[in-house]
């Protein structure tokens, strides 16, 4: 019996412009590269920062951890 495989799904690419502390918090939870949901920022002077280190994001809710973007541009 042939086994039966769901089409791998579309990836969805998101910028967000604006990696200030709302932006930056709203992509991080938007992004999930293994769910084929990918974000990436544009961003002022920083953005070379983001792109080799990513935003460390200290938050109430989902606690400390670093947001790694698909990639950083430059406004």
């Amino acid at each position: 019996m042939a086994s039966h495989r769901e089409p791998e799904p579309r990836p969805i690419n998101a910028v967000f412009i604006g990696a200030g502390a709302v932006g930056c918090f709203y992509a991080s939870r938007l992004h999930r590269p293994r769910k084929n949901v990918r974000v990436s920022l544009v961003a002022r002077s920083n953005y070379k920062a983001i792109a080799a280190s990513g935003v460390k994001l200290e938050t109430h809710s989902f606690g400390d951890y670093v947001f790694a973007p698909e990639a950083a541009y430059p406004s």
